[in-house]
């Protein structure tokens, strides 16, 4: 398999996939891989909901909508 491994960013962190499961990724051009990406599951979601919640428990909750997008861009 060629091209890139994709995997969850979570908390400021990549995290594989739990289940070790990954699918294909094709382009819509050309039909080429452009790599694996890891599949999700109710771990993976359990951690990105505890993150999201963390997140907005600091100083992230406080910033308006034009600061978060000024910091995400």
């Amino acid at each position: 398999m060629s091209g890139a491994t994709f995997l969850h960013f979570i908390g400021n962190r990549f995290i594989p996939s739990q289940s070790e499961r990954y699918f294909d990724k094709r382009s819509p051009v050309d039909g080429s891989l452009v790599g694996s990406v890891a599949e999700g599951a109710e771990f993976e979601v359990d951690l990105a909901v505890q993150a999201a919640r963390t997140a907005l428990a600091g100083p992230w909750g406080g910033l308006t909508l034009a600061q978060r997008t000024e910091l995400s861009v």
